[in-house]
């Protein structure tokens, strides 16, 4: 009668064996659903920043479009340099003659003056 308790203990081991490993295989299932949910959600947050970052980089090709290249900044910047250089050029020549006019003018108001002088 003594192998009866001892069955009885074995049986009760074994459904609480039984009962561990389904609560096992219930938890490895769960984890294994979490896991691909986060995969998922992963995936979905990959899609909006890669939409997020399409959508900036459209954005930034279009800034870029109102900038000017290099190449047209710097003939642009050749042209004005060369038009400064020419009125700078066309200023001194008009000072210069001015001046002239002006010891001209000095040059007749004097003898004017002297013919008028002479004349009194």
């Amino acid at each position: 009668m003594s192998d009866i308790p001892l069955l009885t203990h074995l049986l009760e081991r074994l459904d609480l064996e039984k009962q561990l490993r389904d609560e096992r295989w219930r938890h490895h299932d769960e984890k294994h659903e979490l896991e691909a949910q986060a995969l998922r959600l992963q995936a979905i947050e990959y899609e909006r920043r890669l939409d997020q970052l399409n959508h900036d980089h459209a954005n930034t090709r279009l800034t870029q479009q109102t900038y000017v290249s290099i190449g047209v900044y710097d003939a642009e910047k050749r042209e004005w340099d060369n038009r400064v250089r020419n009125l700078e050029k066309w200023q001194n020549n008009l000072i210069g003659r001015l001046v002239v006019i002006g010891a001209l003018a000095m040059v007749v108001a004097g003898i004017l003056g002297a013919v008028i002088a002479r004349k009194l």
